[in-house]
C-alpha cells in the first residue's frame, strides 16, 4: 500500500510493504528486499540510487525482519510509476511482485 492514497507530485509517498505467507496468512521472517521504481513517462529522481539514465530507482538489501518494511519515495513528475519488489529469504530464493502507482499534477 502506499500513503498518502493519491500522491501528488514532487509530495514524499511512504510505500509500505507486509509480505505473508499465502496459505496461513503469517508474515514471513528474516527477508531482504530490492526494490525498483520505474517512470514510465519520462525521468524519475528520488532520494536514493539512481541509475545513469535516470529512468529508474534502485534500493538494495532493504531488511524486513518481521516481513514489514517501507520506504519514502518522492515521485517528482506525474504519471504511471511501476514498483518491482524483489524477496529473498533462507527459505526461498525469490519471489516478485509488481504494482503500479498514479501519481497526480500538483494543481
Amino acid at each position: 500500500m502506499y500513503l498518502p492514497e493519491y500522491p501528488l507530485a514532487g509530495n514524499i509517498t511512504r510505500l509500505i510493504f507486509d509480505v505473508q505467507n499465502l496459505q496461513n496468512g503469517s508474515n514471513l521472517k528474516d527477508l531482504l528486499a530490492s526494490i525498483t521504481i520505474t517512470n514510465n513517462l519520462t525521468t524519475a529522481k528520488i532520494d536514493g540510487i539512481n541509475d545513469t539514465n535516470g529512468e529508474f530507482s534502485r534500493f538494495m538489501n532493504v531488511s524486513a525482519p518481521n516481513g514489514v518494511f517501507s520506504l519514502n519515495y518522492r515521485f517528482l513528475e506525474e504519471g504511471v510509476h511501476q514498483v518491482i519488489l524483489n524477496i529473498h529469504s533462507k527459505n526461498f530464493s525469490l519471489a516478485l511482485a509488481s504494482f503500479n502507482v498514479f501519481v497526480q499534477p500538483v494543481v
